[in-house]
């Protein structure tokens, strides 16, 4: 990680944080959040699958570690935010590393205070000066966590179909009825509170995506005391029972229930505008499944070295049948060597990825940054929105699958974490929108249909500027070729399906979609692999580095863009290929009519 700040992103410079305080407070906070994550979070990660949440008398009932947990981390959040309030903030990119971190040692206990600084700026945007003088404080110290309600029972992610329902009373209240259904950490008795933002209809008779409208839904509402002790009408019906994240207790909530009125709040100064209010919500959602992803997927990676390491089986493949021969350690044999490439490849690649949109996003932050920076910092961010969604959920199951792989016979048992691994990171690929909806995202909203290729093309500028910096080295010469060869087989599948479009023939992109984001996402994954080759081929040539570290990153760079990125262009030569099939069938039919 110290790498990622120092060296690829070089923090001191970009972000102007050159002093000795500030890379000691940063290098402080990076040090206490591992001790936190390998101690008491890592610890307590086995019993958080073996103590699944589960619903008794009303209430749901958590590990026996949570409490401690969210203690600690309260404590260790209120000291960021004395340093937030002296000037000392963590900037974004620092942000990321942290929380992945955490969700490398207990991802399921880290929903639980997940959304609370999305909820808070969400809060702060579009509730009324009282909403937020009455609610607020309470998220600030975290004596309240906070849940994002939106998905209901044969709904999905169609929100068209959503059905649960605020009136508007004659006194200016809205009453809220219905349910919410697989809503993360949706009920616990660790604070004084729980707020729920709602998405609701406020008239019955309307269908489809209008008249949809965000609501604060307190579960206990605030007395004249200023005591969160009255009950509104919340009742959890179901904790249901997973394959995995099992220490997250994904519920069922009913509003309205017992005879208790559920007393809602709106967001904003008019119904109907709960779509464009989460908004807002969308871009640290991904980030956030992404980094939740890349957690676990990190955890599965290390824990799997290790175990390589020091598991001694079998020869070296030219001598395994002396009886003479020693055995190795299994981390010496090629395929497990090919195994763990492929796990860092995608692991450091995708943490590369992350910190770089934090990063941009101190750019688009900063008006003092010049105009140019922080319009090319927000078309490239925009484009990997989606990737970091969905490619990092995607990598993260093939991680843990091949960490599994990496143990043997072992990793399939209980006694060892990469199977909790795999399960706890398979709904990442599901939630926040699955990842063929942010694939149709990407191609839809991000990429203009491929009609309007501004963002990709700055997108590709920036990366023709790290080939040239790694041809400028002489000893990338193969790796700086496959990548311009992708891009240039990412040019033949972006023209096709824009000749879809313009040719009637949109509603064939999307069986290509998946395939487009995924190549696109290597493509991406190589650009930083190979900018990290760069910089540890120099420090090489210094002969003052760690040559061990730094000669690992260019092993790393060779292996995804010799042996994985090949895969990804000839993908998107055959769904090239494909579609431009499509548009001469349609050219042929329009001929002939």
């Amino acid at each position: 990680m110290d790498f990622l700040l120092w060296e690829q992103f070089r923090i001191h410079e970009t972000l102007g944080l050159d002093s000795a305080e500030q890379r000691d407070i940063i290098q402080t906070n990076m040090a206490n959040a591992r001790a936190w994550a390998e101690g008491p979070l890592a610890q307590s990660y086995k019993e958080t699958d073996e103590q699944e949440a589960y619903l008794a008398d009303g209430k749901v009932v958590l590990p026996d570690s949570y409490p401690g947990l969210y203690q600690g981390f309260s404590e260790m959040w209120t000291q960021w935010q004395d340093g937030a309030a002296q000037g000392t903030a963590m900037p974004p990119i620092v942000q990321n590393l942290i929380i992945e971190m955490f969700m490398a040692g207990n991802a399921s206990f880290m929903t639980y205070v997940g959304f609370s600084q999305p909820a808070k700026s969400l809060l702060r945007a579009h509730g009324s000066d009282d909403l937020n003088a009455t609610y607020g404080p309470a998220l600030q110290d975290m004596r309240a966590t906070a849940c994002l309600c939106i998905t209901e029972k044969g709904a999905g992610s169609d929100l068209s179909k959503l059905s649960a329902l605020a009136t508007k009373q004659d006194d200016g209240r809205y009453l809220l009825t219905g349910h919410k259904w697989l809503i993360s950490a949706g009920s616990h008795e660790m604070t004084d509170n729980i707020y729920y933002f709602v998405l609701a209809r406020t008239d019955p008779k309307q269908t489809g995506m209008a008249g949809l409208s965000c609501f604060l839904v307190p579960r206990y509402r605030i007395d004249e005391a200023g005591a969160h002790r009255i009950d509104n009408g919340i009742r959890v019906n179901e904790v249901v029972t997973k394959m995995g994240f099992k220490g997250c207790a994904n519920t069922h909530l009913l509003f309205g229930e017992d005879g208790v009125e559920t007393q809602a709040f709106l967001l904003g100064r008019m119904e109907g505008t709960g779509l464009q209010q989460l908004m807002m919500m969308m871009k640290p959602a991904r980030i956030s499944t992404g980094i939740f992803a890349l957690g676990l997927a990190s955890s599965a990676h290390e824990t799997s070295v290790a175990y390589s390491q020091q598991r001694v089986q079998g020869k070296r493949f030219d001598r395994a049948m002396s009886a003479r021969a020693p055995s190795l350690p299994i981390a010496e044999h090629p395929d497990v060597r090919r195994m763990r490439l492929d796990m860092a490849a995608y692991t450091s690649g995708c943490r590369a990825m992350i910190a770089r949109l934090g990063l941009y996003q101190s750019f688009e932050d900063d008006p003092s940054q010049p105009e140019d920076l922080r319009r090319a910092a927000d078309d490239i961010s925009e484009v990997l929105l989606p990737i970091v969604k969905a490619y990092t959920s995607d990598k993260a199951w093939v991680v843990c699958e091949t960490a599994i792989q990496t143990h043997g016979g072992v990793g399939f048992t209980r006694d060892y974490p990469a199977q909790q691994n795999a399960r706890d990171c398979k709904v990442l690929s599901i939630w926040e929108g699955t990842n063929h909806i942010q694939a149709l995202f990407l191609f839809r909203d991000k990429l203009g249909m491929c009609v309007q290729p501004k963002r990709l093309n700055t997108l590709r500028a920036a990366i023709e500027d790290t080939l040239a910096r790694a041809e400028a080295t002489g000893a990338l010469d193969k790796d700086v070729h496959n990548l311009r060869d992708a891009l240039a087989a990412l040019g033949d599948a972006t023209a096709a399906a824009r000749d879809c479009v313009r040719y009637q023939r949109m509603n064939d992109v999307p069986q290509f979609a998946v395939e487009l984001q995924a190549a696109l996402g290597d493509i991406v994954i190589a650009w930083h692999l190979l900018e990290a080759a760069e910089i540890a081929l120099k420090a090489l040539a210094s002969g003052d580095a760690d040559a061990a570290f730094y000669a690992d990153k260019v092993d790393i760079a060779r292996h995804f863009l010799r042996r994985r990125l090949p895969q990804s262009a000839a993908s998107l030569r055959a769904i090239a290929g494909e579609m431009q099939d499509v548009v001469a069938t349609q050219l042929a039919k329009t001929q002939a009519a």
